[in-house]
């Protein structure tokens, strides 16, 4: 089992690396072989090196964000697909990641963008969200990659997600257990 990266009130989220062979789904996977082109492996690539032609069908849930600064925590989003923009809570073109999501939830994407960007290699992730005691499933694919080219190492991640489960059924499920203090 694994522990819960954030928990607030009755929000918990949890995420799971797995190899990048497992990813699930197709546009990831079609995300995954084009960054692994880009790079000529696993590793950083520069964001021109990707052609969006290449992936038309991607684009809507591909997602750029950017750190503003080496070691810094802020990152901006530069780009958004539809999919992102209509799903994941309202992510608009260059706004910071903390202006557009809440605390708990900010500083889990952080968490996570940090460690892939240091760690300078291609991740796929499981995240299990459990909001009000329903339970979202996403899959997730990150790569780094180099923004502003002046950089020593990678400052900016192409990412992309996929629901497991669609927010209309997320929302209707029923709660998968009681709160504590529940009657």
């Amino acid at each position: 089992m694994i522990a819960p990266d954030m928990v607030e009130e009755d929000k918990i989220i949890t995420v799971e690396d797995k190899p990048l062979e497992a990813l699930q789904s197709e546009i990831l996977t079609r995300v995954r072989d084009c960054a692994f082109a880009s790079a000529k492996g696993t590793g950083p690539f520069k964001k021109n090196k990707i052609c969006p032609t290449d992936m038309p069908e991607c684009l809507p849930h591909i997602c750029l964000v950017e750190r503003l600064s080496s070691g810094s925590k802020v990152f901006k989003i530069r780009l958004t697909g539809e999919e992102v923009i209509n799903r994941t809570l309202g992510y608009v073109a260059d706004h910071f990641i903390e202006d557009l999501t809440p605390d708990y939830y900010s500083q889990a994407l952080v968490k996570y963008y940090v460690q892939a960007l240091d760690q300078g290699h291609q991740v796929a992730q499981d995240i299990t969200w459990d909001y009000d005691h329903r339970l979202l499933r996403i899959e997730r694919f990150m790569a780094p990659l180099y923004i502003r080219e002046e950089d020593d190492s990678p400052n900016g991640l192409l990412i992309a997600t996929r629901r497991g489960n669609e927010a209309r059924d997320y929302m209707k499920s029923e709660r998968h257990f009681k709160p504590e203090n529940a009657r």
